[in-house]
C-alpha cells in the first residue's frame, strides 16, 4: 500500500514566486531582523568594618532590547472571534471548499471538499495559519541588589581559623515578549514577571580549620602517631535558599475570588477546590497574566557539609580523605505544581522531588 497516495510535497525553491506554499501554513522571519542587544550595568561599594568584617553592597542591572516576538497575522478578526464565542459552531461549521480541485490536494487548504468557516474567514484564505516570528518588539529587564558580609571569626593558634561568608540577593525580573492573544496587534505586549524570576537568594558558607593537633586546643600531643592523626582537619559548609519560580496562572473563571490556599499544603498549593472554578467558553479572550505575581513553586533550604583531613607523609607525599554530605537534612524540593484543571492533581505538587535526596560520599586521594 502506498503510504503517500497524494504524493510528497517537494521543495520548490523560488520558482513558484508569490504562489510558494499556496494553501499551506508557514512561519517566516521579517526582513532586516535585528539581533537582541543586552545592556548590563553595575555599581558596587566595598568597605572593611570594625572587627575585621568585610562588607560589600552592589547593584546589578540587565536590560535587553529587540527581544523576539511572534505574530499570528492570518487569523480571524476580533468580531468573528467574538461571534465564535457566542456561537460555538460558528467557526467550526463545514462549508463547501471553493479551493478544492484548484489548490494542491496533498495538504493544506485545498485537500478536502469541505472546509471550516473559520478557515474561509482568514484575511487571506488561500493560506492557513501564518506566523511572522522574531519581530524585534519585546524587551527584558532585571535588577538586583547584592549584599555580602565576610568575617574571620577565629584566628588564634589554639582555636583554629574559621571564615564565613553571608551573601544575599534581592532581585526582580520582568519581560515583555508576547501578547495574551498573539494575533491581536491592538493589544499591547504584556509586561509581567519573568517565568525565571527568583527574588530571594541566600547563601551562608564557611571554612573551619579545626583546632586539633600540635599547638591547638585539642589533641595537642608530642606522640608522632597522634600528631599525624589529629592534624589537618577542615570542616566546610554551605547553606542555601532560593525562591521558587512563579506558578503559571490557569485561565479559569474564579467564583471564589481568592486563589490562595488556606492553609497552603503540598496537596493544595493554591486554592484547588474545583467548585470555585469553571472554564471559559471557547474563543474567550484571555485577560489575566500568564503567571501569578505572588504564588511560587516549592522551594526549601539546603545544607551541604564536608569534613576533610590532609596528612603530610613526607616532603613529597600527602594523603587526603574527605567525607561529603549533600542535602544533609534530606529536605525535598518538589517540582512544578499541576495547573491543569482537568487533572486529578490540580493544584497539587508532584509526588517525586526534583532535587537529590540526602547523599553521603567518601573519597581518598594520594598526592605525590
Amino acid at each position: 500500500m502506498d503510504p503517500f497516495p497524494l504524493g510528497i510535497i517537494e521543495p520548490t525553491g523560488a520558482k513558484e514566486g508569490l504562489l510558494t506554499l499556496i494553501g499551506q501554513g508557514f512561519t517566516f522571519d521579517p526582513t532586516r531582523r535585528k539581533i537582541p542587544r543586552t545592556y548590563q550595568y553595575s555599581l558596587g561599594f566595598q568597605r572593611e568594618l570594625p572587627s575585621n568584617i568585610l562588607f560589600e553592597i552592589s547593584f546589578a542591572g540587565n536590560y535587553q532590547t529587540f527581544v523576539w516576538v511572534s505574530w499570528g497575522l492570518n487569523e480571524i478578526s476580533l468580531a468573528d472571534y467574538n461571534q465564535s464565542r457566542l456561537d460555538t459552531s460558528y467557526n467550526a461549521t463545514q462549508l463547501p471548499n471553493p479551493f478544492y480541485g484548484i489548490l494542491p490536494r496533498n495538504g493544506g487548504v485545498g485537500q478536502n471538499p469541505t472546509i471550516t468557516r473559520g478557515s474561509l474567514l482568514r484575511p487571506n484564505p488561500l493560506w492557513g495559519g501564518l506566523t511572522q516570528a522574531n519581530n524585534n518588539w519585546g524587551f527584558y529587564r532585571s535588577d538586583a541588589m547584592q549584599l555580602k558580609v565576610e568575617k574571620r571569626v577565629l584566628g588564634g593558634r589554639h582555636s583554629g581559623v574559621m571564615t564565613w561568608v553571608l551573601s544575599y540577593t534581592l532581585s526582580k525580573a520582568y519581560r515583555a515578549d508576547h501578547r495574551l492573544q498573539a494575533w491581536n496587534l491592538d493589544e499591547p505586549l504584556i509586561y509581567e514577571l519573568d517565568e525565571q524570576d527568583k527574588p530571594h537568594m541566600l547563601a551562608f558558607s564557611g571554612v573551619w580549620d579545626l583546632p586539633f593537633g600540635t599547638g591547638k586546643a585539642l589533641f595537642n600531643s608530642d606522640n608522632p602517631v597522634l600528631k599525624k592523626l589529629a592534624a589537618g582537619w577542615q570542616f566546610d559548609w554551605i547553606f542555601t535558599y532560593r525562591s521558587g519560580y512563579p506558578v503559571g496562572w490557569p485561565n479559569l473563571i474564579n467564583y471564589c475570588g481568592d486563589w490562595h490556599a488556606h492553609p497552603k499544603t503540598r496537596y493544595a498549593w493554591f486554592n484547588n477546590n474545583k467548585s470555585c472554578y469553571a472554564t471559559w467558553l471557547p474563543y474567550t479572550l484571555r485577560t489575566i497574566p500568564d503567571v501569578f505575581p505572588d504564588i511560587r513553586q516549592h522551594a526549601a533550604p539546603q545544607l551541604n557539609i564536608a569534613l576533610e583531613k590532609t596528612t603530610r607523609l613526607s616532603e613529597r607525599y600527602r594523603f587526603m580523605i574527605r567525607a561529603e554530605a549533600f542535602n544533609l537534612s534530606n529536605t525535598p524540593i518538589y517540582g512544578g505544581v499541576d495547573t491543569s484543571f482537568t487533572s486529578t492533581r490540580f493544584g497539587m505538587l508532584p509526588q517525586d522531588q526534583q532535587n537529590w535526596p540526602r547523599c553521603i560520599q567518601f573519597a581518598a586521594k594520594l598526592f605525590f
